[in-house]
C-alpha cells in the first residue's frame, strides 16, 4: 500500500468527516471524531452572539447590543489582542463626523469626552481608529479657540503684559498659504482688545486648541461687556445699541433705583439715585445691559418715597424740587401707598417731631401729601402720581 503524504492525509481526513456528516449528522460525527466537538463555553458564546444578532433587527438600541456582541467575541482571545489607548487625558480629538471632543478621562474600555459646549459623551477605545488628534486645520468658522501667544505678535501698548499671553478668540479662517489665523475678536490676558484680529500661528502661537466651556463663557461675557453680542447663526459680532431712556423714567441697576433726567452724554445718563436711607443723590449711571426700566412695583416705591420726602420732579428744570405747601392749601393725604387718597387742609410740616408722619393737616398727621389741584382724579383712589 502506497504511503500517503501529509497533504494527502489531511485531504482524506477532511473527506472522511464530510462523508460522516452526510451519513450520520453532526452529533454522531462528533462522537466518531471527538476533536471536532465544541466545548460548552464556545458553544454558549456562539449561541449568545447569534441571539444578539437577531435582536439587532428588532430593537433601536443597536449600540448597546453591539457592545454586548463585541464583549462575547473578545472572550477567550489572548491578552495580546488588548487594544492600547492612543490618546491621553487632556487631548482634543476629532471623530469621523468632524466634531471636536476633549478627553476628560478614560477607563479600560472607553474615552469619556466633552465638547466645550456643555455636552458629554463617550467613545469605545476599540473604535479609536475613527478619531484623530485635533489640529488647526480642523477648526471651523465661529469656533472658540484658546492658545498662548508671544507678546511681540500683539503690538501696541502691551508693556505690562507677560511675554507669553493666554488668548481666547473666535476663529474665522486659516490662510494656509501664508500661515495666518483670522479671528472675529480676541481676548489678550483676559482683556478685550478689539475686532478682526490676525495671528501668524507658525512663529508666535503656542498650544492652540478648542476652548473649554468656562473659556467660551468668559469670552462671550467679555464680548457683551464691550457692547457686542455673538450671533452664532450669522457668524457676526453685533453691536448692542443702548436703550433710549426718557426723562422721568424710573430705572433699576441690580437692586438700586434711579430717576432719569433724560440727559445722556458718552453713554452716561444723569439721574437721581434712591439710597438706602430713603434720600436722593445726584449721580451718573453708565448705560449697560444691566440697566433696565423698573417694574411697576419698583416705580411706585420710588414715587412714594418722593412724596413722603416732599419732592416732585420738575421736567423744565430737569431736577427734583421741594414741594412747598402753605397753610389752608387743599391737599390729598394718606398713610400708606396702598390706601386711597382723601381730601384735607394743610397745616404745617414737622419732620423733626415725627419723620414718618411729618404732614400736619386739619384731620391728623399723614405720611404722604400732594396738592389737590392737578391731582383731582386721584381722590378716593390708591393710584400713585408720577410727578411725585
Amino acid at each position: 500500500m502506497k504511503e500517503l503524504t501529509i497533504e494527502e492525509k489531511t485531504k482524506a481526513y477532511d473527506e472522511a468527516i464530510e462523508r460522516a456528516k452526510k451519513l450520520y449528522g453532526n452529533g454522531i460525527t462528533e462522537e466518531i471524531f471527538p476533536e471536532l466537538k465544541e466545548d460548552d463555553t464556545k458553544r454558549i458564546r456562539k449561541n449568545c452572539i447569534n441571539f444578539l444578532e437577531l435582536q439587532k433587527q428588532h430593537h433601536a438600541a443597536t449600540f448597546e447590543i453591539e457592545e454586548c456582541i463585541d464583549w462575547f467575541e473578545k472572550q477567550g482571545k489572548k491578552s495580546a489582542d488588548k487594544i492600547e489607548p492612543r490618546f491621553k487625558v487632556g487631548d482634543w480629538v476629532v471623530n469621523k463626523f468632524g466634531d471636536s471632543w476633549h478627553i476628560d478621562s478614560l477607563d479600560k474600555k472607553n474615552y469619556q469626552v466633552s465638547n466645550g459646549k456643555g455636552n458629554y459623551n463617550y467613545f469605545p477605545i476599540s473604535k479609536q481608529d475613527e478619531m484623530h488628534l485635533w489640529a488647526i486645520q480642523d477648526a471651523k468658522d465661529g469656533d472658540v479657540l484658546v492658545c498662548n501667544i508671544n507678546k511681540a505678535e500683539i503690538g501696541g501698548d502691551v508693556e505690562k503684559l507677560p511675554n507669553i499671553v493666554s488668548t481666547i478668540f473666535n476663529f474665522k479662517k486659516l490662510i494656509n498659504t501664508r500661515g495666518y489665523i483670522h479671528s472675529y475678536c480676541h481676548l489678550y490676558d483676559k482683556r478685550f482688545l478689539g475686532l478682526q484680529s490676525t495671528m501668524y500661528y507658525n512663529s508666535f502661537v503656542y498650544n492652540i486648541s478648542p476652548a473649554t466651556k468656562e473659556q467660551r463663557d468668559f469670552l462671550f461675557q467679555k464680548i457683551k461687556e464691550a457692547g457686542y453680542r455673538w450671533n452664532a447663526d450669522t457668524l457676526e459680532l453685533e453691536k448692542i445699541e443702548p436703550p433710549m431712556f426718557k426723562e422721568g423714567n424710573v430705572l433699576i441697576k441690580y437692586d438700586t433705583l434711579f430717576l432719569s433726567t433724560g440727559i445722556i452724554k458718552n453713554n452716561i445718563i444723569q439721574a437721581y439715585c434712591l439710597r438706602d436711607d430713603d434720600t436722593f443723590m445726584d449721580c451718573d449711571v453708565s448705560i449697560s445691559s444691566s440697566l433696565k426700566l423698573a417694574s411697576v412695583t419698583d416705580r411706585n416705591k420710588l414715587f412714594s418715597v418722593l412724596t413722603k420726602r416732599g419732592y416732585k420732579y420738575d421736567k423744565e428744570q430737569h431736577k427734583l424740587i421741594k414741594q412747598e405747601f402753605k397753610p389752608f392749601d387743599k391737599v390729598l393725604v394718606r398713610d400708606d401707598i396702598n390706601e386711597k387718597w382723601i381730601l384735607s387742609i394743610f397745616g404745617c410740616y414737622e419732620d423733626e417731631v415725627d419723620k414718618d408722619f411729618p404732614y400736619v393737616c386739619l384731620n391728623g398727621r399723614y405720611c404722604y401729601c400732594i396738592p389737590y389741584e392737578g391731582n383731582e382724579h386721584l381722590l378716593n383712589t390708591p393710584s400713585t402720581s408720577k410727578d411725585y
